[in-house]
């Protein structure tokens, strides 16, 4: 029996300045869209660090992304959402999102990127 593979979603935080709300509704798409892409297996458990990391909302920027580097190396594996979740542009301009990939290449964790916003990095 297969066990459980934990994706680790990632999604633009800190491209939205103060509108918490809209990292919050986009994180909720990238999620929708990372359920759909893995058609709603049951084993595959889906993190969202921008839905699950409020608590570290006080703490500086470098701070956050090492605990985010920290959930992903739980996880092993990160799912980039595509232009269904967010604007492209945000999504690939984002300092956060590019540390991410690039530990995830790095450590030669698995890499779902079905919009292909980071091919360049990752083939």
């Amino acid at each position: 029996m297969i066990g459980v593979i934990k994706i680790y979603v990632c999604s633009p935080y800190s491209a939205f300045g103060d509108d918490k709300k809209k990292a919050r509704e986009v994180a909720i798409k990238a999620l929708a869209e990372a359920n759909e892409f893995f058609g709603g297996d049951e084993r595959y458990e889906l993190f969202s660090p921008v839905l699950n990391n409020a608590r570290y909302r006080n703490l500086d920027y470098d701070e956050v992304m090492k605990i985010c580097l920290k959930q992903l190396d739980s996880c092993g594996a990160i799912f980039v959402p595509s232009q269904k979740s967010c604007d492209p542009l945000v999504t690939q301009d984002s300092k956060g999102i590019l540390m991410e990939v690039v530990h995830a290449l790095l450590n030669g964790y698995t890499i779902y990127d079905p919009g292909a916003l980071f091919a360049e990095l990752t083939q």
